[in-house]
């Protein structure tokens, strides 16, 4: 039984999740899901809706049409005397209203471009985040799993030990504590596949997706693009820098568009009158007009200062946030520069030499050199080891999805 284990062990120790399978899900299939979602429906159809309503934008107001009536007399008889004027009023177009109207229409429909992508964004960063750590913890479980073997095993030959009156009760307690702690943390590594599981189903808008589908492996072996190109992208391409430039291209647009509320609307009309003769016959003439409404600036003077005050906050808040993003990816890159360091010490030292120490240790078993509980042992420290490596993975993988997020850029070799 121990060299079967140490078989499996021996193969196992570094490509665990490395065999691929029939019908496996990768990440790249799994981002592929997000164009999909149904979280990206509304917003298509807010698209359509924003294209349709800048079609309005800019356009001519309504025509107006009046009736004047004269010298009404206060009977029946009266009417007579009335003079008519029936006239069509058309409103000026003004190009400063309309180029504010325009520029304000097509931010509509640029925000709700930016929402779409925005989401779409977000999906496929949560995909990514969920694939990487439930990769990791479908890793951690099966060691969890493999501690429990060993510590039922070390129980047996415990219990066999303290029956035979060579070791005091005592080990017997301790045996059963170690079972019973390893099949709590199997339990609970179990459970967090369950739950990153379900995580992953919601983020790629399926219904279920079984632990058996996900396919690929994590591995220490990425390198970073250097500082000024990730500062770059990050200035360039993060959606809340580019949420804040839309803020900021609104206000001026909205600066505009009141400030062209300041100026004259203007009307122009014609029309027939019908004009009472007293000793000629009745005539129609023509009218022509022309009608200014004048609003006062000093009305809207408040409204105009908050949008000037709005776009210095909204360049404020540029400063702001270009500084926490900043911050963020500094820290994200120190947390990848350890992990991977960390990563790539256990990998290429530490679980060789616990490998090597295991196979030494059941060498020593099968010619009589040393005990059961070296074997153990050996198996114990090699179990460590690689629980050390996934979780030195694990938080690699949590880096380099905040450097991604952050920036841009992939560094996992899925175009997204």
């Amino acid at each position: 039984m121990l060299r079967d284990r140490s078989i499996f062990v021996c193969l196992s120790a570094f490509f665990l999740l490395s065999s691929p399978l029939a019908h496996g899900l990768t990440l790249h299939e799994a981002l592929a899901r997000v164009a999909s979602h149904p979280a990206l429906a509304p917003l298509a159809l807010e698209e359509e809706r924003a294209t349709a309503r800048a079609g309005d934008a800019g356009r001519r107001g309504p025509d107006t049409l009046a009736l004047d009536l004269e010298n009404v007399g206060g009977d029946l008889n009266g009417l007579t005397e009335t003079e008519a004027t029936l006239a069509l009023s058309r409103p000026l177009l003004d190009r400063h209203r309309v180029r504010a109207a325009r520029t304000l229409a097509a931010l509509d429909g640029e925000r709700a471009r930016f929402a779409q992508a925005r989401r779409r964004w977000e999906l496929s960063s949560a995909v990514q985040r969920t694939f990487h750590a439930l990769q990791a913890a479908i890793a951690l479980a099966e060691v969890a799993s493999e501690a429990v073997d060993l510590a039922t095993d070390l129980r047996d030959a415990t219990l066999v030990r303290v029956e035979a009156g060579s070791s005091p009760p005592a080990e017997r307690l301790s045996a059963d504590l170690t079972l019973e702690r390893a099949r709590a943390e199997l339990k609970q590594r179990q459970g967090a596949v369950r739950q990153l599981l379900q995580e992953l189903a919601r983020a790629t808008g399926a219904a279920t997706i079984q632990a058996s589908e996900i396919e690929g492996q994590l591995s220490p072996d990425l390198t970073l693009p250097d500082r000024a190109t990730l500062e770059a992208n990050l200035l360039a391409t993060h959606p809340a820098l580019r949420q804040l430039a839309l803020d900021r291209r609104e206000a001026a647009g909205q600066l505009a568009q009141a400030r062209a509320d300041t100026r004259p609307e203007w009307a122009i009309s014609g029309g027939l009158r019908h004009l009472r003769a007293a000793e000629a016959r009745d005539r129609l003439t023509f009218v022509i007009g022309l009608e200014a409404s004048l609003p006062s600036p000093r009305a809207t003077r408040g409204a105009r200062q908050a949008l000037a005050l709005r776009q210095a906050q909204i360049e404020a808040e540029e400063r702001q946030q270009r500084h926490e993003l900043l911050t963020t990816l500094a820290e994200a890159v120190e947390r990848f520069t350890t992990a991977r360091a960390v990563a790539l010490d256990l990998r290429d030292r530490v679980l060789p030499a616990a490998l090597r120490l295991h196979e030494l240790a059941l060498d020593g078993y099968r010619l009589g050199k040393t005990s059961q509980l070296a074997v153990y042992d050996a198996r114990q420290t090699l179990l460590a080891s690689r629980r050390e490596y996934f979780q030195s993975l694990d938080e690699l993988y949590q880096a380099v999805d905040t450097i991604e997020q952050l920036c841009g850029v992939c560094l996992v070799g899925e175009s997204h």
